[in-house]
């Protein structure tokens, strides 16, 4: 269980590295002109591969939490009697 955690976890974080390289390189393309704001957009070409990483994220987390319900013996806190 624990390994499989540590994957989900490991694949969510790599989902966000393309959001942060957008993110950290946008104040350097904002000020370029068109004709160069398009040639760097293609240092961008093949990250729709990285899709990949983003279903098997979900995939991970799905498994995970499905793992983690079934290991439980209810849902959660507002599932257990409270005792008086």
């Amino acid at each position: 269980m624990r390994l499989l955690q540590f994957i989900a976890v490991i694949l969510t974080a790599l989902v966000f590295a393309p959001t942060g390289a957008h993110l950290f390189e946008l104040p350097n393309k904002i000020i370029l002109p068109k004709e160069q704001y398009f040639i760097v957009q293609s240092v961008y070409r093949g990250w729709a591969l990285f899709g990949i990483v983003i279903i098997g994220a979900i995939a991970a987390n799905l498994v995970a939490a499905w793992r983690c319900g079934a290991a439980a013996d209810g849902f959660g806190p507002a599932s257990r009697q409270p005792s008086f």
